[in-house]
């Protein structure tokens, strides 16, 4: 399956499956069209000028022919298209596209304070990573008959993951020097 039929096919899941309209969605689309490409390098004439609803409808058609593959899907377009998603769907679609790659999408750490809220919010997603863990390791080992369980366990690594690379890099930042070397430690 090509990565534009995977976008197509999540995007039209959404849809389906929250009742949101395609209009409603195609707005969201073009507003992060509008936020995300500068005007110069914009290919898509997506309706913008004059009755809101009509641009709506309008611009929802430009999409659903990128959609039939009518029309080819600019890669200019994909960011704007996955990132009117809602989180978790997005979540879900970027772990998708990652793991044609072989890879886990992690997020990529903020500066943050490390205090008590963000230690109990590691501690709430790791475990649920455990939970999605549990059904897979009943058996002792992860092996082919723990498919079923493979995207849940990965959306949940891979949030650990990510607020555990906020968390080093926090450690880093307060480990460095004033000029700008960071302190090693000693091995035990």
């Amino acid at each position: 399956m090509t990565r534009n039929k995977i976008i197509t096919m999540f995007i039209e899941q959404y849809i389906h499956e929250t009742n949101v309209s395609e209009p409603t969605f195609a707005a969201n689309v073009v507003a992060e069209y509008t936020q995300r490409i500068s005007e110069d390098l914009r290919t898509i004439n997506f309706h913008v000028q004059g009755d809101a609803y009509k641009n709506m409808r309008a611009n929802a058609q430009i999409l659903r022919r990128f959609f039939n593959g009518d029309t080819r899907l600019p890669v200019e377009l994909e960011e704007s298209l996955i990132f009117a998603l809602p989180f978790e769907w997005r979540n879900n679609l970027l772990c998708t596209l990652s793991a044609r790659y072989g890879l886990l999408p992690t997020p990529i750490p903020q500066q943050t304070d490390c205090d008590i809220e963000n230690t109990g919010q590691l501690l709430e997603e790791f475990g649920e990573a455990l939970q999605a863990l549990s059904p897979a390791l009943i058996d002792g080992r992860i092996d082919e008959a723990d498919i079923v369980h493979a995207e849940k366990i990965l959306k949940e690594v891979a949030d650990v993951q990510g607020l555990l690379a906020s968390v080093t890099e926090k450690v880093y930042s307060i480990t460095q020097n004033q000029n700008n070397k960071v302190v090693r430690f000693k091995k035990n």
